[in-house]
């Protein structure tokens, strides 16, 4: 059983040496124009790739939606400076009293120094009165209207 299982074998080893077809193998003309092919393929992708110069297509602007009137807020008018002169027809007296309706004035100095405050106004006889107040942190201040 053993010489039968041995000449098996080796007259197996035999026959599938003699098979007689060798192993394929690719050309040099084959591998030529492979490598065109692809470099052909990739200079294409690459020129997809580029961005193209194209415009900006125009966008839908709303028209404008139609609003309230504002709501006017009081303002105060807006004095020249006084002339740094010592002469007394030209210096202005303190303001301490008025005739008429006044309004509370909250002042609120948010620096770390002491704020000066000055408001001027001209007489209805033309002369210069003043309300000066010097404060540090807040205040308030009692001022005539008009």
């Amino acid at each position: 059983m053993r010489k039968l299982l041995m000449a098996a074998m080796i007259l197996a080893i035999f026959l599938s040496a003699c098979n007689g077809k060798p192993e394929p193998t690719i050309s040099a003309a084959d591998v030529q124009v492979t490598a065109v092919a692809m470099a052909g393929k990739i200079i294409a992708q690459t020129q997809a790739a580029i961005p193209t110069a194209t415009s900006v297509p125009p966008t839908d602007t709303p028209a404008p939606t139609a609003t309230t009137a504002p709501t006017l807020i009081p303002t105060l008018e807006v004095i020249a400076p006084l002339p740094t002169s010592t002469s007394s027809s030209n210096s202005c007296t303190a303001l301490t009293k008025w005739d008429g309706p006044e309004s509370k004035v909250n002042l609120n100095n948010s620096t770390k120094g002491t704020a000066n405050l000055s408001l001027c106004r001209t007489s209805e006889v033309g002369a210069c009165e003043c309300i000066s107040r010097q404060f540090d942190n807040s205040t308030s201040i009692m001022m005539p209207l008009g």
